[in-house]
């Protein structure tokens, strides 16, 4: 088990602060990661709690928990694989909001 976290299928209004105050509930957060485009929340994050324990605690208590009208995902995050490709990326980039207590 990791002390890191994947939470999807957050509403696009919740704000970083908001989701600490959840996670909060289970244990110390590290950091929290909102991933964004441009200033549009993309519904997904990462959250790094302090102790496996705790995240184990939170994903246990918050996963399928309802906010708004959405049901959390939380469960714990994993390294993206090299897939073989060339490396370069196309498209847009990625921004990411964080969230550091």
């Amino acid at each position: 088990m990791s002390n890191h976290l994947y939470v999807g299928n957050i509403p696009f209004n919740v704000t970083g602060k908001q989701i600490h105050n959840i996670f909060y509930q289970y244990g110390k957060v590290r950091t929290i990661n909102l991933i964004q485009d441009k200033s549009q929340s993309r519904g997904l994050a990462f959250v790094e709690m302090n102790s496996d324990k705790e995240a184990k605690n939170a994903i246990k208590n918050l996963n399928g928990h309802k906010i708004g009208n959405r049901k959390l995902i939380a469960s714990e995050a994993h390294t993206q694989e090299n897939r073989g490709g060339s490396g370069r990326s196309y498209g847009p980039g990625r921004r990411t909001g964080s969230y550091n207590r």
